[in-house]
């Protein structure tokens, strides 16, 4: 029995959709590219149909629906012109809210920040956009700061997510993008007793809470009761 497209093309187009899907994550962005690789697909089935050559055509059909689902990762990557990766490299003093409670490492703390405005040289410009802090080890400091809080960082130096030193290697920029975060500050920018410009790394004590910013309550009691639990458990 011959294999046809057809014989289930529901699945067969779920199929070809989620594999365009996995190839562009693997493509370059160019909106341009892949719309003219949907449009001349489609093209060619609808010549193929007018044409009633029924045996190409659902091969054709499928061709389409791989080029709609790299598309449909192309444009998911799109970043916005507010997004504060625009503005990368670059030294500003940031505020924003924590989105995620942060994360304790053996070495180092993590937090997630929602963009909201930075400040450089007495302006004000609003931005939006995740960005990823990294902080110097410090267990008691940054329990100090929660989800939702809303906090400024001084002179932040704003970069890209490090890539990988050598190929094959995790890729931590990639990695991040996938969460839509394209901004990391791993260091701020102070004066020495002798008033030069030095980058240092973040310190916990560096993010000065400001207030509260906008949060999901649910998800604000769960942190809560999480917390409660682990407080509970070194007790016991």
């Amino acid at each position: 029995m011959k294999f046809s497209p057809f014989d289930e093309p529901f699945i067969q187009i779920v199929l070809i959709f989620t594999i365009g899907i996995a190839i562009g994550n693997y493509l370059p962005s160019s909106s341009f590219a892949l719309g003219a690789g949907i449009i001349l697909a489609f093209l060619l089935s609808l010549s193929l149909l007018l044409l009633r050559k029924k045996r190409v055509l659902p091969y054709f059909i499928l061709l389409t629906f791989l080029f709609l689902g790299a598309s449909h990762l192309q444009n998911s990557n799109i970043v916005p012109s507010s997004d504060i990766s625009h503005l990368t490299p670059g030294k500003y003093s940031l505020i924003g809210t924590i989105i995620k409670e942060p994360q304790i490492g053996k070495f180092k703390s993590k937090l997630i920040l929602e963009a909201e405005k930075v400040l450089s040289s007495g302006k004000e410009k609003k931005v939006t956009g995740k960005v990823w802090v990294s902080t110097i080890y410090s267990r008691d400091s940054i329990k100090t700061l929660h989800y939702g809080d809303r906090v400024r960082l001084k002179n932040a130096n704003l970069s890209k997510p490090s890539l990988p030193a050598n190929p094959g290697e995790f890729n931590f920029r990639n990695w991040l993008a996938r969460q839509k975060i394209y901004t990391a500050v791993n260091y701020i920018t102070k004066k020495d007793s002798a008033g030069r410009e030095r980058k240092i790394k973040v310190k916990v004590t560096d993010l000065e809470k400001i207030g509260e910013g906008k949060t999901n309550p649910l998800l604000k009691y769960s942190y809560l009761l999480k917390e409660k639990e682990c407080q509970e458990n070194k007790i016991g």
